[in-house]
């Protein structure tokens, strides 16, 4: 029988795999707004788009420190945690000052969700419908001139039910990893409720209408996000893997903005 430590040490994440991890979802920040502004043709806002990475990195830094240690442990990465929060809270609050007050508007709303997420979302589809809205919401919004109070015209944007689709679908496959921890901490997530099963279902359904959506509307970048996605549907033992899970999704939801960046698209 292997002891328990050779066991841990066997399944123990690589550091620079999980600071990949940590990394990606800030990159997803970047990516995303370069898809909608090439579909919409609008220009970025520098001040907006630099928000929204330090809102991201403020959010998910805080999140984890919150969080139990993630298979592994991260005991290690915990002072660059706290140093990543701290830096991106800083600087976040001076960057607001720069963002026209319509899109301000938006930022306190969403900073007011964020401190009652671990409320709200023990709500039945609360994780599954609040957090793609949250991440469509401030995608279309913050980075890109201000055109109506807290951005609600953006939301009609023919882009945005695609980002939707493709932000709920990469939700449901990350919840796989929690479903312990949200079962035992009564969090009424799509996996507890109806199984892993039913949930990759749910969310290879979602890609693939994000995919059609976008292939009709010639947005090659964001149907290969879908396509990508329906495919880590069909390995319910990578998606379910804690930190590996979590990076596939985000490295299949940048896409878009990397094949922008390499002039593919």
């Amino acid at each position: 029988m292997i002891p328990p430590e050779a066991s841990r040490r066997k399944h123990r994440i690589p550091r620079g795999v999980r600071l990949l991890h940590y990394g990606l979802p800030v990159a997803l920040g970047w990516s995303i707004p370069l898809a909608v502004q090439r579909a919409t043709g609008q220009p970025l806002l520098l001040p907006g788009q630099l928000f929204l990475l330090l809102g991201i990195a403020a959010a998910y830094s805080l999140d984890r420190l919150l969080d139990a240690p993630e298979e592994g442990g991260s005991d290690r990465l915990r002072p660059l945690l706290v140093a990543a929060f701290a830096g991106s809270a800083a600087l976040g609050t001076v960057t607001a000052l720069l963002l026209p007050r319509q899109s301000l508007a938006l930022v306190v709303l969403l900073g007011a969700s964020a401190l009652g997420y671990r409320r709200w979302k023990r709500f039945p589809f609360a994780k599954a419908l609040g957090v793609p809205l949250a991440w469509t919401w401030a995608s279309l919004v913050l980075p890109f001139p201000a055109r109506s109070w807290f951005g609600w015209r953006a939301l009609l944007a023919p882009v945005a039910p695609t980002l939707f689709l493709l932000f709920a679908a990469g939700c449901l496959l990350c919840d796989l990893k929690d479903e312990g921890a949200d079962a035992r901490s009564g969090v009424r997530s799509f996996p507890v409720m109806f199984g892993a099963r039913w949930t990759m279902a749910a969310a290879m359904v979602l890609a693939v209408g994000a995919m059609g959506q976008a292939w009709s509307a010639h947005r090659p970048g964001l149907a290969a996000s879908g396509a990508a996605l329906f495919i880590l549907g069909l390995f319910p033992q990578l998606t379910a893997r804690g930190v590996l899970g979590a990076l596939a999704v985000d490295a299949a939801l940048a896409l878009p903005g990397l094949f922008i960046w390499m002039h593919l698209i």
